[in-house]
């Protein structure tokens, strides 16, 4: 986009990088930024959202987070749909920029974070998140399959 500020032969100046202006626009405070990028006021250069976050309207505004349980390794994010869903049985927290911060739940296990997590097997039990093995319970005592708890 551009804008032009005064009267005259001048050539059009151009608006700051990451944003656009309406035909006609006489301020630069007319450019506002585009999707996908943040700035304080108009007429400034924008900054892209980061990983995790999306802006999906032109102009002044924050970015919002990805909710809980999706992450996004997109910057720049225009749209929600870029936000995806955490493998099977495991979280994450709003704003989570990286598969791995796609954890296992509790009662669940994998070799790593980010990947589709499995119950722990019956006779074992997993109180915390994420990819730590499952703790057997111990002698003669048992749990069902995906235990939380040693009771």
């Amino acid at each position: 986009g551009t804008y032009k500020a005064s009267n005259g032969t001048l050539a059009c100046s151009e608006c700051p990088l990451h944003t656009s202006s309406v035909a006609g626009s006489v301020d630069l405070s007319a450019c506002e930024c585009e999707p996908g990028y943040f700035a304080s006021s108009n007429g400034e250069e924008c900054g892209a959202c980061s990983a995790g976050t999306f802006k999906r309207d032109a102009g002044i505004g924050t970015c919002v987070l990805c909710g809980a349980g999706t992450y996004s390794t997109a910057s720049a994010a225009a749209d929600a749909s870029t936000c995806q869903a955490c493998p099977s049985y495991t979280n994450s927290t709003g704003g989570s920029g990286a598969l791995s911060d796609c954890t296992c739940v509790a009662g669940y296990t994998a070799s790593e974070n980010g990947i589709a997590c499995s119950s722990c097997a019956a006779a074992t039990y997993k109180p915390d998140t994420g990819a730590t093995e499952c703790t057997a319970c111990p002698g003669n005592t048992s749990s069902p399959g995906g235990s939380i708890l040693l009771t």
